[in-house]
């Protein structure tokens, strides 16, 4: 191999790590795992509020609009420098509220809010009010519309997995509009997997919002064996899950049932008083795996509910698995490009000794 195919070579296979690098950190920003020194919550008035409110809460009809305050906080030792947003509202696992990021698109309900400072210096010690504004838009849907207001520090180094990652800090307040009109709760449960690999042994179930309202749920997660006896049985409890929105509950096995056919099934109450259930078959073998990725999940055999699609641990893109799939390629193709190279320069060689040359051909099949 001459100098420069291999200068070329190596050039491609450096490029290919820091892709693969960038591929794997990049997307990996995460929080901090330190206690924030800073937060955001609802102004708080004696004079005007009887308690605290842990979020925004309103009523207003289509077309109607009203102010407010938000108060950052910093609780350290040092001045700090925030970015304040509106973020659609999301549904964490298990339910709750949480928030989508700062240019992500959910349900829009963020472009309904409205405020003058997008940047705050806030000192040691100190808490600023901050005055925003709600508007409805006028053919809003009736309903509970979910956003929030969230306050972020600028990234800093950090550690994910062992590798130098970027560390992003945040914090947020829900704020939730009703609209007026007909409240419907309908939470809709998919089938339900098991995940007994490294170490998880957990069962997990898509759930998703069909209604318009914030809706819960609890009940109990029954565990029996083909003959119909009772295995374990354990609580479910489901957080609000955003309208429109969907999300998973998962619920940990208080104990390795043991290789065997069996049948799990969820049954829950919603807010509404209304019961929803769902059924799947669970065959757990010798050898300990997710049932929760794509082509290992259970059958819904509930006769309907939402499809389980299964996702890396974590979640998200397979970043890593991405800049593999990109590094073998780029191998290939360099390899293939020194093949050729070295057949030409072979054919030259013999062309210049007066010989026929020997012509390799790749076949097709």
């Amino acid at each position: 191999m001459n100098a420069g195919i291999r200068t070329r070579l190596i050039g491609v296979l450096l490029a290919v790590m820091a892709a693969a690098m960038v591929a794997t950190i990049a997307p990996g920003t995460g929080n901090a795992q330190a206690p924030l020194v800073f937060s955001i919550q609802p102004a708080y008035d004696p004079g005007i509020s009887a308690e605290k409110r842990p979020y925004f809460t309103y009523e207003l009809e289509p077309g109607r609009d009203t102010t407010d305050f938000v108060v950052v906080s910093n609780n350290g030792q040092a001045a700090v420098t925030l970015s304040l947003y509106a973020a659609d509202g999301i549904t964490s696992i298990n339910g709750s509220t949480a928030f989508g990021g700062r240019d992500e698109v959910r349900s829009n309900v963020r472009s309904w809010l409205s405020v003058d400072a997008s940047g705050l210096e806030v000192p040691a010690g100190v808490s600023l009010r901050v005055p925003f504004a709600v508007r409805v838009p006028a053919d809003a849907l009736p309903g509970d519309h979910v956003s929030g207001w969230v306050v972020e520090a600028p990234p800093k180094p950090g550690a994910a997995g062992g590798l130098a990652a970027s560390v992003t800090e945040r914090a947020g307040v829900a704020v939730v509009v009703r609209v007026p009109g007909p409240a419907e709760h309908q939470l809709v449960l998919g089938g339900i997997c098991l995940n007994q690999e490294t170490g998880s042994n957990y069962f997990e179930v898509s759930v998703r919002n069909d209604g318009n309202v914030l809706t819960k749920a609890e009940g109990a997660l029954i565990l029996t064996t083909k003959s119909d006896e009772t295995v374990f049985e354990r609580a479910a409890d489901l957080g609000n899950v955003v309208p429109g929105d969907g999300t998973l509950l998962r619920l940990d096995a208080p104990f390795d049932p043991g290789p065997g056919e069996y049948a799990a099934t969820i049954g829950m109450t919603q807010t509404d008083g209304r019961e929803i259930e769902v059924s799947s078959a669970i065959r757990i073998g010798e050898k300990k795996v997710n049932g929760c990725v794509p082509g290992a999940q259970q059958p819904d055999q509930s006769g309907g509910g939402v499809p389980y699609l299964g996702r890396l641990p974590g979640g998200g893109t397979p970043w890593f698995l991405v800049g593999l799939l990109i590094a073998a390629l780029l191998m290939v193709i360099a390899l293939r490009e020194y093949t050729i190279r070295r057949r030409l320069r072979a054919m030259r060689v013999q062309m210049s000794a007066g010989a026929p040359p020997d012509i390799e051909r790749d076949e097709v099949t």
